[in-house]
């Protein structure tokens, strides 16, 4: 029962960790991270990342990045939800990886003796 509900805290934690760390985090540095999310978010076409740069200040710099969905046709479609689908697929990874870690800390406590 406790290894369950280890499981679980660590399972949603791995979620929140892959929509906000690694989707938004590290896909914000290194964009094709969230290219997993393709199939379902830019189905039958192609996802391209695009960066544009404004100074609208002097020593002031903006950076904004976006997805668009490029179609066969050359349609463009603007993409917004990339973390929420590209985010736990991340987390599923990351949860693979901590599962055996997981199991390993229950078994080692598991042979502990109780004083």
């Amino acid at each position: 029962m406790r290894v369950l509900a280890a499981l679980i805290v660590v399972f949603g934690f791995c979620l929140f960790m892959g929509v906000t760390a690694i989707s938004m985090g590290v896909g914000a540095v290194y964009p094709p991270i969230n290219l997993v999310a393709q199939p379902f978010v830019c189905p039958g076409g192609e996802m391209v990342a695009e960066r544009s740069v404004r100074s609208p200040l002097p020593g002031r710099t903006y950076v904004t990045a976006s997805w668009t969905c490029v179609e066969p046709s050359g349609a463009r479609t603007p993409i917004r939800s990339v973390s929420l689908f590209a985010g736990p697929i991340h987390g599923l990874v990351l949860f693979a990886l901590c599962l055996p870690l997981v199991l390993l800390g229950k078994l080692r406590n598991r042979d502990r003796p109780t004083t």
